[in-house]
């Protein structure tokens, strides 16, 4: 069946030799491979079968392999098909030459609409920028990497771009990630398509907090967390006042007082009653 389509995963164990881990790798890039039809003789259809009856592979999450050198990655980088709709290679420790390599791949041959790279070692973001400034990617998770305000403000330049369609991006856990790094995101938000952002667990302050709480009235965000960050009671009320004022904005997750804070705007009786019994229970 031409609509025929598979999703494949692969979960490391961190426990397991270096060797014995690149060998899954290795043998997870024969299989999209013989899974999209792309790899070789061992993946062509046979002569009952046509290309179109091929499986399209539209979901591929190899996670929990960090002990594979950078470079046994590349076959697999090499065997991803154009059919991959998500990718999630969290908590692999792909080092910054790995995704960089990766980002190669996938603007020759196809970027999937979400990218999941959480629990890596990436923090030079040049080549990924690439991707966010215009290759159709949507939703990116950077959530604990290694990233500092240098790759933040390679994530500024990338959502000036007029070509990019990142809707939500994840920044979480980045104890590098300061504000001097954030506010120059903050400072894209009225002009980019960023609709999620998620900033929690970052060090995230009040000067940062403020910076947010003046773009948001004109931003198209909808959803923002900044809860497990640096921020007082005031930088906390700045942005619930902002977000009360700010047309797009229905979610805000922020500590104040040491309680967790969550404000969600009720567009429809629907969501009122949602509000309420998560409320009640």
């Amino acid at each position: 069946d031409a609509d025929d389509q598979e999703d494949f995963d692969l979960f490391g164990d961190a426990g397991v030799a270096a060797a014995d881990a690149q060998q899954r790798v290795v043998a997870a890039a024969a299989a999209v491979a013989a899974a999209s039809g792309a790899g070789g003789a061992a993946a062509m259809p046979s002569a009952q079968q046509g290309p179109e009856d091929a499986v399209r592979l539209r979901s591929l999450s190899i996670v929990r392999c960090p002990d594979v050198p950078s470079d046994a990655w590349s076959d697999l980088w090499r065997s991803l098909p154009a059919t991959l709709v998500e990718l999630d290679l969290s908590w692999n420790n792909l080092s910054d030459r790995a995704v960089g390599a990766l980002c190669g791949a996938l603007r020759i041959s196809h970027c999937p609409r979400r990218l999941v790279l959480q629990g890596n070692r990436c923090k030079d973001l040049e080549r990924l920028c690439g991707l966010i400034a215009g290759a159709g990617l949507v939703e990116l998770d950077l959530g604990s990497a290694m990233l500092n305000d240098k790759s933040a403000a390679q994530l500024e330049e990338a959502l000036a771009s007029s070509a990019c369609s990142l809707r939500s991006l994840r920044l979480s856990c980045n104890s590098r990630l300061t504000s001097a790094g954030l506010i120059k995101v903050a400072a894209r938000l009225p002009h980019s398509a960023l609709r999620v952002l998620m900033l929690d667990g970052t060090p995230l302050c009040d000067f940062g907090a403020t910076a947010l709480a003046a773009v948001l009235p004109t931003s198209g965000l909808e959803e923002l967390h900044v809860h497990d960050t640096r921020l007082t009671c005031a930088g906390a009320r700045s942005l619930l006042s902002a977000a009360k004022g700010a047309p797009s904005a229905r979610k805000l997750v922020v500590d104040e007082g040491g309680e967790r804070v969550t404000w969600q705007r009720a567009l429809d009786p629907a969501d009122l009653l949602c509000c309420i019994a998560r409320v009640g229970g």
